[in-house]
């Protein structure tokens, strides 16, 4: 857990630092939709001009544009906005032909889900990440982010982070709901040891 959680701390810390959308309170509607919009097309200006960000690469790291199996690959709180946000905005981009990875309809029965995530965040040339208050909770959501910053750090993969609800402070710092989580991971390994 130490290992783990090292990990986690560090990519919840870095994911903080990045250009976000912060998502307060949204009904769904003309805000929602606005936000979704306007997402959609900081997606396809990113996934247009991808190629470009090989170049800051260093040379043994280079990856072809055309090795992409997905444009975006969506991380995300299944019980906080897999029903509602992440599934408009899911829906939004697959309308504008932007292809997506999402892990409720993507990972087939049996595949490792583990290794299926990881081979599907470093098939995809950018990720978006919905923080949510319950998004800590998850081990398979912190190890997606962990995941989506090393790819960022080493494969030129683009990273959008949107804060539904939670502050980029608790994010970056582990605090709120974040903290409340990290505490429950500790002590169901406490309670396995």
């Amino acid at each position: 857990m130490d290992m783990d959680a090292r990990r986690w701390r560090t990519a919840l810390s870095e994911a903080a630092d990045c250009k976000d959308w912060i998502v307060e309170s949204v009904a769904e509607g003309d805000t929602e939709s606005k936000l979704i919009s306007d997402i959609v097309e900081e997606v396809m200006f990113t996934c247009s001009s991808f190629p470009k960000a090989f170049e800051t690469l260093p040379p043994f790291s280079k990856i072809p544009s055309n090795c992409w199996n997905y444009d975006a690959f969506l991380s995300f709180r299944g019980k906080d906005t897999g029903k509602t946000f992440t599934d408009h905005l899911n829906s939004a981009l697959r309308h504008a032909g932007i292809s997506t990875f999402l892990a409720d309809d993507k990972l087939t029965r049996g595949e490792n889900i583990s290794t299926g995530l990881n081979n599907a965040i470093r098939g995809s040339s950018v990720s978006i990440v919905v923080f949510s208050k319950g998004y800590a909770s998850s081990k398979w959501c912190l190890d997606e982010i962990a995941e989506i910053m090393q790819c960022m750090e080493n494969r030129g993969h683009s990273f959008l982070p949107i804060f539904f609800n939670v502050s980029p402070s608790d994010v970056c710092n582990q605090t709120g709901a974040f903290a409340k989580a990290f505490a429950r991971h500790k002590r169901s390994l406490r309670q396995k040891g």
